[in-house]
């Protein structure tokens, strides 16, 4: 499946199912420890109105976790290609860029639209 088509995909089943339960968070795949270290990393995001908000990308015991400032790390769930969403946050997909092996950008797909950064 190309990249594209995983992208239209996650934006589809965000844009498609709002207000989704853990119970009905969609099925990730599995990802290999190469994959996974191609997305560690810190990221800053501003959302509309200027507010920054980052988080950071990390490998622990095999699984790539998603954290938030001080808030629990929580497993950073693979939906194919460089689409992954944060595990019980179903509408929080996040597609990244790849350049060089490494995580260059990532759009959120959410519910009110794409952010870029």
């Amino acid at each position: 499946m190309s990249a594209r088509l995983v992208l239209a995909a996650a934006a589809a089943l965000v844009i498609a199912l709002p207000g989704r339960t853990a119970a009905q968070e969609p099925a990730a795949t599995g990802i290999t420890a190469t994959q996974r270290q191609t997305f560690t990393g810190s990221y800053t995001a501003s959302h509309v109105g200027g507010k920054r908000v980052s988080f950071r990308i990390f490998e622990e015991d095999g699984v790539l976790l998603w954290q938030q400032g001080e808030r629990r790390p929580r497993r950073l769930l693979h939906l194919g290609g460089n689409v992954f969403y944060p595990e019980g946050s179903p509408d929080f997909v996040m597609a990244f860029r790849v350049e060089r092996g490494r995580a260059a950008s990532f759009t959120l797909l959410a519910e009110r639209g794409a952010v870029g950064v």
